[in-house]
């Protein structure tokens, strides 16, 4: 019904139902003002590849030049290069997991992004209440994670 609405350009989804997600990208193509953006950072490769026109997602703050990859071997139909970035990806998306023991998987995203970005001079990694901060051995975990990929 949305792809239908004069009034709605598009939508951007970020919920984890593959196949609610699977069925409306099938019938994408016959909407072709309509538009689809993926906000799940773990299905963005394949639903680039299905029609989705594009991605916003919380991981692209920390790691952008992985997204641009990922979008440009998708737009080019290079399968291979859409698997291996999207599994480079997911590797690094463990970054944003580094503080679940002690924190909601929102609020470890929040934390651990932030405090990613605030070491390259980008922001201060102060996470607003209810959010504690870091722990002192999560940031360390973070900066070894970071070097790591940086390898």
């Amino acid at each position: 019904e949305l792809m239908e609405a004069p009034n709605i350009a598009g939508v951007k989804d970020s919920e984890s139902n593959g196949a609610k997600n699977n069925a409306v990208l099938a019938v994408l193509s016959k909407h072709p003002n309509f538009r689809w953006f993926e906000g799940n950072d773990w299905m963005s490769g394949a639903h680039l590849l299905m029609g989705a026109h594009g991605m916003v997602n919380g991981g692209m703050n920390v790691f952008p030049k992985l997204y641009v990859e990922l979008y440009e071997a998708a737009t080019a139909g290079d399968l291979a290069k859409v698997r291996g970035t999207q599994q480079r990806l997911l590797h690094a998306l463990k970054l944003i997991r580094m503080d679940t023991p002690h924190s909601s998987g929102f609020g470890s995203f929040i934390k651990c992004a932030k405090y990613a970005l605030s070491l390259r001079g980008l922001i201060q990694e102060h996470a607003s209440y209810p959010l504690q901060p870091l722990r002192p051995e999560t940031k360390k975990a973070v900066e070894r994670f970071l070097a790591d990929l940086a390898e």
